[in-house]
């Protein structure tokens, strides 16, 4: 998965630097630093594997157990940044695209909740545990249990899920009155649509972390084998998903280049034919704009 996800940022890449020859700028950076995270929790994997990930719970030796512990601690804050990071990527770029006044107060607004947000579910995954290591000395004596304490993780996990969906929805519908009001051909518009109904439904399955949740129960029971598709999978969807999604918008300029006419509007049938026979060009062909608004069509 963290493939599509380096496909999906390097296109995004190639679109706006190369096609469209914008400046890359803080948008392109925060969409590249979760991709880095989603290698770093992808690798982490790896790791859970030599350290026991599908083995039955039995098998696994005290040693093991705490390694297998210890990767998941930093893989579980190395994921909660990455997310954070993408939602602040696709802000930063409705910033950069739209220009109504309501739109962009209203982007303001989320980008400073998605800082606190991140900054909280951050800081909550680092202080999950008082001390940290009380989080991985789960087989330690009895004067070990009796010091420090841990926090209800699946309470955590809720509580996160609730914010992340909570600010995917907000995200979600925030463009859709400005997509209404573009004056972009019928093409264009179910593109815009698609893309943001992707992000719909990946807040949709957020709202219910489940999976996430049986995974983490397990886990409290090392049962490490259950424990395999309750986070691993789970975590490994909810890095790039998002990563990938917030490539797709700006990604027609590299359509438009391979498939010209794929997005644009069919030519009327009162077209005239010029003095060399040939059709005029589709209006189409300069940009469409909102009042208020840059045509969110050419990102």
């Amino acid at each position: 998965m963290w493939l599509l996800a380096a496909a999906a940022v390097t296109l995004r890449v190639v679109s706006r630097g190369c096609i469209l020859r914008v400046r890359l700028g803080a948008t392109d950076v925060f969409i590249a630093l979760p991709l880095f995270g989603s290698l770093v929790n992808t690798v982490s994997t790896g790791f859970l594997v030599d350290a026991g990930l599908g083995r039955d719970p039995s098998e696994l030796t005290a040693r093991e157990m705490r390694a297998f512990l210890q990767v998941i601690y930093g893989s579980m804050i190395v994921a909660c940044l990455s997310i954070s990071l993408t939602k602040l990527s696709v802000l930063l770029l409705f910033l950069d695209v739209l220009t109504v006044t309501w739109v962009r107060r209203a982007t303001y607004v989320l980008v400073v909740l998605a800082a606190l947000a991140a900054l909280g579910t951050t800081l909550s995954s680092v202080l999950l545990c008082i001390p940290v290591r009380k989080f991985w000395d789960t087989g330690g004596s009895e004067d070990d249990d009796r010091t420090g304490h841990c926090s209800d993780l699946q309470v955590k996990i809720y509580i996160d899920a609730a914010l992340i969906a909570a600010l995917h929805f907000a995200m979600f519908f925030l463009p859709l009155s400005v997509i209404r009001q573009m004056t972009l051909p019928r093409r264009q518009k179910v593109w815009l649509y698609a893309v943001f109904g992707l992000g719909f439904l990946y807040a949709d399955s957020l709202a219910e972390p489940r999976p996430f949740v049986e995974g983490v129960v397990a886990l409290t029971h090392h049962s490490v084998y259950v424990f395999t598709v309750g986070i691993v999978f789970w975590s490994m969807m909810e890095i790039n998903i998002p990563i990938i999604v917030a490539c797709m918008p700006v990604l027609k300029p590299l359509v438009d280049n391979f498939w010209p006419r794929l997005l644009l509007a069919p030519p009327p049938d009162s077209e005239v034919l010029d003095s060399d026979d040939r059709l005029h060009p589709p209006a189409i062909s300069s940009p469409a704009r909102l009042r208020g608004c840059t045509e969110m069509g050419h990102l």
